[in-house]
Protein backbone atom coordinates (compact mmCIF):
# COMPACT_ATOMS: atom_id res chain seq x y z
CA UNK A 1 0.00 0.00 0.00
CA UNK A 2 1.09 3.60 -0.60
CA UNK A 3 0.50 5.42 2.96
CA UNK A 4 1.84 8.57 3.65
CA UNK A 5 3.98 8.76 6.89
CA UNK A 6 0.66 10.15 8.63
CA UNK A 7 -1.58 7.61 7.11
CA UNK A 8 0.74 5.08 7.87
CA UNK A 9 0.33 5.74 11.72
CA UNK A 10 -3.12 5.59 11.59
CA UNK A 11 -3.47 1.99 9.29
CA UNK A 12 -1.03 1.09 12.15
CA UNK A 13 -3.33 1.94 14.82
CA UNK A 14 -6.36 0.29 12.50
CA UNK A 15 -8.39 -2.75 14.14
CA UNK A 16 -9.06 -3.70 9.88
CA UNK A 17 -5.43 -4.30 9.16
CA UNK A 18 -6.28 -7.01 6.39
CA UNK A 19 -7.41 -4.78 3.15
CA UNK A 20 -9.18 -6.92 0.45
CA UNK A 21 -10.52 -4.02 -2.00
CA UNK A 22 -8.86 -2.67 -4.46
CA UNK A 23 -8.62 1.08 -2.60
CA UNK A 24 -6.99 0.95 0.52
CA UNK A 25 -8.75 2.01 3.08
CA UNK A 26 -8.58 3.57 6.99
CA UNK A 27 -11.11 2.42 9.59
CA UNK A 28 -11.32 5.08 12.71
CA UNK A 29 -13.46 4.60 15.75
CA UNK A 30 -14.86 7.88 15.73
CA UNK A 31 -15.64 11.25 14.31
CA UNK A 32 -12.57 13.17 16.71
CA UNK A 33 -9.83 9.96 15.23
CA UNK A 34 -11.28 11.21 11.76
CA UNK A 35 -11.08 14.72 12.47
CA UNK A 36 -7.20 14.45 13.50
CA UNK A 37 -6.42 11.73 10.65
CA UNK A 38 -8.18 14.51 8.82
CA UNK A 39 -5.89 17.57 9.71
CA UNK A 40 -2.72 16.23 9.65
CA UNK A 41 -3.08 14.14 6.55
CA UNK A 42 -3.97 17.80 4.73
CA UNK A 43 -0.62 19.29 7.11
CA UNK A 44 1.67 16.73 5.33
CA UNK A 45 -0.32 17.71 1.98
CA UNK A 46 -0.08 21.48 2.45
CA UNK A 47 3.68 20.93 3.08
CA UNK A 48 4.41 19.11 0.52
CA UNK A 49 2.11 20.87 -2.29
CA UNK A 50 2.38 24.88 -0.99
CA UNK A 51 0.30 25.72 -4.14
CA UNK A 52 -1.54 23.28 -4.48
CA UNK A 53 -5.88 23.36 -5.02
CA UNK A 54 -8.01 21.78 -2.11
CA UNK A 55 -11.52 21.53 -1.04
CA UNK A 56 -11.60 21.16 3.15
CA UNK A 57 -14.28 19.70 5.40
CA UNK A 58 -17.88 21.52 6.02
CA UNK A 59 -19.51 19.05 8.02
CA UNK A 60 -19.72 17.21 11.28
CA UNK A 61 -16.04 16.17 10.56
CA UNK A 62 -15.15 19.77 9.83
CA UNK A 63 -15.41 20.71 13.89
CA UNK A 64 -12.70 18.17 14.83
CA UNK A 65 -10.63 18.93 11.59
CA UNK A 66 -10.51 22.75 12.53
CA UNK A 67 -9.60 21.85 16.21
CA UNK A 68 -6.58 19.66 15.26
CA UNK A 69 -5.20 21.46 12.28
CA UNK A 70 -5.40 24.76 15.03
CA UNK A 71 -3.71 22.96 18.05
CA UNK A 72 -1.35 21.04 15.85
CA UNK A 73 0.00 24.81 14.24
CA UNK A 74 -0.24 26.74 17.54
CA UNK A 75 2.22 24.18 19.47
CA UNK A 76 3.97 23.16 15.90
CA UNK A 77 7.76 24.26 17.62
CA UNK A 78 6.97 23.17 21.21
CA UNK A 79 8.43 20.45 22.71
CA UNK A 80 4.86 19.11 23.08
CA UNK A 81 3.84 19.41 19.82
CA UNK A 82 7.35 18.38 18.12
CA UNK A 83 6.83 15.01 20.22
CA UNK A 84 3.41 14.97 18.99
CA UNK A 85 4.24 15.53 14.84
CA UNK A 86 7.14 12.91 15.23
CA UNK A 87 4.65 10.17 16.69
CA UNK A 88 2.24 10.81 13.80
CA UNK A 89 5.30 11.19 11.19
CA UNK A 90 5.90 14.73 10.99
CA UNK A 91 8.82 15.26 12.54
CA UNK A 92 10.52 16.40 9.94
CA UNK A 93 7.79 18.60 8.09
CA UNK A 94 8.25 22.18 7.59
CA UNK A 95 5.47 24.58 9.23
CA UNK A 96 2.99 25.26 6.38
CA UNK A 97 1.69 28.26 5.09
CA UNK A 98 -1.63 28.25 3.53
CA UNK A 99 -1.29 31.53 1.57
CA UNK A 100 -0.56 30.06 -1.86
CA UNK A 101 -3.31 27.12 -1.69
CA UNK A 102 -6.16 27.54 -3.45
CA UNK A 103 -9.47 27.04 -1.79
CA UNK A 104 -12.55 25.45 -3.62
CA UNK A 105 -16.17 25.74 -2.07
CA UNK A 106 -17.40 22.36 -3.23
CA UNK A 107 -21.40 22.68 -2.09
CA UNK A 108 -23.70 25.14 -0.35
CA UNK A 109 -26.96 24.78 1.19
CA UNK A 110 -29.85 25.50 -1.00
CA UNK A 111 -31.82 27.95 -0.99
CA UNK A 112 -30.17 30.21 1.64
CA UNK A 113 -27.65 32.77 0.68
CA UNK A 114 -24.32 32.58 1.02
CA UNK A 115 -24.18 36.18 2.67
CA UNK A 116 -26.19 34.37 5.94
CA UNK A 117 -24.34 33.03 8.62
CA UNK A 118 -25.19 29.71 8.78
CA UNK A 119 -23.75 29.29 4.96
CA UNK A 120 -21.14 26.82 3.94
CA UNK A 121 -19.63 29.89 2.03
CA UNK A 122 -19.77 32.14 5.77
CA UNK A 123 -18.53 28.73 7.49
CA UNK A 124 -15.43 29.22 5.12
CA UNK A 125 -14.83 32.10 4.58
CA UNK A 126 -14.71 32.61 9.14
CA UNK A 127 -13.00 29.27 9.73
CA UNK A 128 -10.63 28.96 6.81
CA UNK A 129 -9.84 32.05 5.44
CA UNK A 130 -9.86 34.24 8.41
CA UNK A 131 -8.70 31.86 10.63
CA UNK A 132 -6.59 29.60 8.79
CA UNK A 133 -5.13 32.28 6.58
CA UNK A 134 -6.33 31.34 3.13
CA UNK A 135 -5.81 33.57 0.45
CA UNK A 136 -9.60 35.06 -0.55
CA UNK A 137 -8.49 36.14 -3.53
CA UNK A 138 -7.30 32.69 -4.90
CA UNK A 139 -10.70 31.20 -3.22
CA UNK A 140 -13.51 29.68 -5.34
CA UNK A 141 -16.54 29.92 -3.35
CA UNK A 142 -20.00 29.79 -4.64
CA UNK A 143 -21.03 33.69 -3.29
CA UNK A 144 -24.19 34.18 -4.85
Amino acid sequence: MNFSKVEQKFFSESKLQNITTRMPYIAVDNFPKLGLLSALSFLEWAAQNPAGVVSLPTGKTAQYFLHFVKLVLENWDSEKGMTFRSEYGLGETEKPSFRNLQLVQMGEFYPIRSSQHNSLCHFIQKNYIEDLGFDAEKALLMNS
